[in-house]
């Protein structure tokens, strides 16, 4: 018995030993080499420049138009004029298309630029990330009551999240559902799942329809 343990803590001396010599000689080491810009988004006369294929492989959007795209050396970011765009908003849109290892702030303050970048381009994963803050903070009918009115915005995302926390809205006593003008109330009230009301609910929420529109 004693030989055994013996032999059996030689062994073990042995292989820390070894782990000892291995994890010594290891050495990180990572590509210095710098990922250089090819091209430049261009937004009101303000000049950003990325690396073309860093950002084909993120966007559908290059994917789709790469023959018409890459001549381009400056390429323009179309503006959309209610959303307040900055520099700040695109270099942290750049920084998340160039770097797939950096991670990116989501605040109130830039995801709905980044979403609207997203969408522009056809990021899937950036829409992902800006749609699942927008739903965790509860912004969708915020920005619904807001860009209620302008024809040209696309609003679906929105109509569908605050359609999908319906009876959330409906019980929230602020009543913001009723900022909505009506035809876009009526297209959430179709998306919902109205069985889910009691009817005394429902018959509720229509008179506070009927009082105010």
């Amino acid at each position: 018995m004693g030989n055994f343990l013996l032999k059996t803590a030689k062994v073990l001396k042995m292989e820390i030993f070894c782990f000892y010599i291995t994890m010594k000689d290891v050495r990180m080491i990572k590509n210095e080499i710098e990922i250089k810009p090819t091209h430049e988004l261009v937004f009101e006369d303000k000049h950003f420049p990325f690396n073309f294929y860093m950002f084909e492989n993120s966007s559908l959007y290059f994917q789709r138009h790469k023959s018409i795209l890459f001549p381009k050396k400056e390429i323009s970011i179309l503006k959309e004029p209610y959303i307040n765009l900055s520099e700040d908003d695109i270099n942290t849109f750049l920084l998340f298309v160039n770097n797939k290892d950096i991670e990116i702030p989501l605040t109130q303050q830039n995801v709905l630029p980044l979403f609207y970048l997203g969408k522009q381009y056809e990021i899937p994963t950036l829409i992902t990330h800006t749609n699942k803050y927008i739903q965790d903070f509860n912004l969708s009918l915020k920005y619904l009551i807001f860009f209620q009115n302008k024809s040209d915005f696309p609003l679906e995302e929105f109509i569908d999240q605050v359609s999908n926390d319906f009876l959330v809205y409906v019980h929230d006593r602020s009543h913001d559902l009723l900022k909505l003008n009506f035809n876009l109330l009526y297209q959430i009230i179709e998306k919902a799942k109205i069985k889910s009301f009691s009817q005394s609910e429902y018959i509720d929420f229509l008179f506070n329809c009927l009082d105010t529109y």
